[in-house]
């Protein structure tokens, strides 16, 4: 059985090279294409993602639950492998033909919605579920990280001005159906063609349509702020809003942990393990809380550096926003954690179904009536009210199952550590003008501050997991350097 721990650094690379890269990329592309055209691309992409979403059907997460069930059984896995692709395929032709006509007959932004049918087709390609489900994490990582860099040096060649905007889209479109493509050839390490029965597709396609409403819900909510801010206020406030999501980084490290952890818990509550799924449960969420606590409160510490430092004085707005959107990591982390891990696992869809839908209602209504007098801001603040009530119907649903609200109780230590980083971090700001080497002082003394005060209570509270884990870490390093 694969390493949790080997897979988490696969998969926290792969995380946050996601986001790093668009980060690194987004003054560039902030200085050549601005904030409109940032925001045209971004409002392209999302009606591209709701085909997407339609024609996976929540494969993803249906996949995963599936293959991690049957990954022991060569045989299963393998027929199981080929029913469900064969189920996603009939869906994504279908969805496939809604789109070619919904291109041919849109006014607005065609050439756009045309070059993205190559991001369509490599969304539907896609087989990550397949490898999440075996933990076979390393193959995405490499897979990402040499496509993602790719397309990262044509930005830095091709991307100069506004002008270039369809190019921007064509690499990026490109980058996603090359993605999707590349996971073929390393398919044969898992699975050999094998023929499926209709009843049996017909089955999945059942089963992965009760999984598809809930993550449609979720998707909604979570993307409705830029459909809603581009058709309510301009796509400059698109722009705005989507840098500063990218400005979130580090919550990319949750997703990784999430990511890791959603296979081996599927496996261990199918096999009936339930003690040693509470003890993974209870170190997750405890290790969710250390890192988001932290990613929230060093993020909205240094929003107002970073937001100038980065994009120049046009994107000032987004100073604002970063600081309201940091501020819901916590719960951002920990629903996903508890929507991945427990309730999809365990089967309790109709409860996620409902969570899901309560954060996406709340989200519409306070957009609908406040986008068009206060714009982005109030999109951030609809997510950060819509996150912490999802997250808190989740923990009334899931307390009988598993006590993680006595665990999230027992997190809580971190939040008072996180508001002296915070207070340290803008005391350091303080001392220095806006400038690049201000704000990495910012940072080391946040990351100083927050590291300190958690090795002082571990070593109090006797948590020596997290100095174990930090040795063997130091260990393989400094190993690795003397074979060098």
């Amino acid at each position: 059985m694969a390493s949790i721990k080997k897979n988490f650094v696969y998969q926290a690379m792969w995380q946050l090279l996601s986001m790093a890269l668009p980060l690194v990329t987004s003054p560039i592309l902030a200085r050549s294409l601005g904030a409109e055209g940032i925001g045209i691309y971004t409002f392209v992409l999302t009606v591209v993602g709701y085909f997407s979403l339609a024609a996976n059907l929540g494969v993803y997460r249906y996949g995963v639950q599936k293959i991690s069930a049957a990954r022991d059984d060569g045989e299963q896995c393998n027929q199981v492998f080929w029913e469900i692709w064969r189920a996603h395929s009939l869906v994504s032709l279908a969805v496939g033909g809604l789109y070619i006509l919904f291109v041919v007959h849109t006014a607005d932004y065609r050439l756009f919605y045309m070059i993205m049918g190559m991001h369509y087709l490599g969304s539907v390609l896609s087989i990550d579920w397949l490898f999440a489900g075996t933990e076979d994490f390393k193959k995405i990582t490499i897979r990402d990280t040499a496509i993602k860099l790719s397309a990262f040096v044509l930005i830095l060649l091709l991307i100069h001005d506004r002008e270039d905007l369809p190019v921007y889209i064509f690499i990026m479109a490109l980058g996603n159906l090359i993605s999707g493509i590349v996971f073929w050839t390393s398919a044969s390490r898992h699975v050999h063609k094998i023929s499926a029965g209709v009843r049996e597709v017909s089955a999945h396609i059942r089963g992965m349509f009760v999984l598809f409403i809930p993550v449609l819900i979720e998707n909604v909510y979570t993307t409705m702020d830029k459909v809603m801010l581009g058709i309510m206020k301009d796509k400059t406030a698109v722009g705005f809003y989507e840098n500063s999501e990218k400005a979130l980084i580090a919550q990319r490290i949750i997703h990784a942990l999430d990511a890791v952890i959603m296979p081996r818990m599927t496996y261990l509550i199918k096999s009936g393990k339930r003690e040693e799924m509470r003890r993974l449960m209870k170190r997750t969420v405890d290790a969710a809380m250390v890192l988001s606590v932290a990613f929230g409160a060093g993020t909205a510490a240094i929003s107002k550096e970073f937001s100038v430092i980065f994009w120049g004085e046009e994107f000032f707005p987004c100073a604002r926003l970063i600081f309201v959107m940091a501020l819901a990591i916590p719960a951002m982390g920990l629903s996903r954690i508890i929507r991945d891990d427990l309730m999809i696992p365990s089967g309790r869809n109709r409860e996620y179904i409902a969570c899901a839908g309560l954060g996406a209602v709340s989200n519409f209504v306070i957009n609908l009536v406040f986008i068009p007098v206060y714009g982005e801001i109030v999109a951030a603040v609809s997510t950060f009210l819509s996150e912490f009530l999802v997250f808190a119907a989740q923990c009334i649903v899931i307390r009988k199952q598993i006590p993680v609200v006595q665990y999230i109780k027992e997190g809580c230590i971190y939040i008072p550590f996180g508001v002296l980083m915070y207070f340290v971090v803008r005391a350091v700001a303080g001392l220095f003008d806006v400038r690049v080497y201000a704000l990495l002082i910012e940072v080391a003394a946040g990351m100083g501050t927050y590291i300190g005060i958690c090795s002082i209570y571990w070593k109090l509270a006797g948590q020596t997991y997290y100095f174990d884990m930090i040795k063997r870490v130091l260990g393989r390093f400094f190993a690795l350097q003397k074979k060098k």
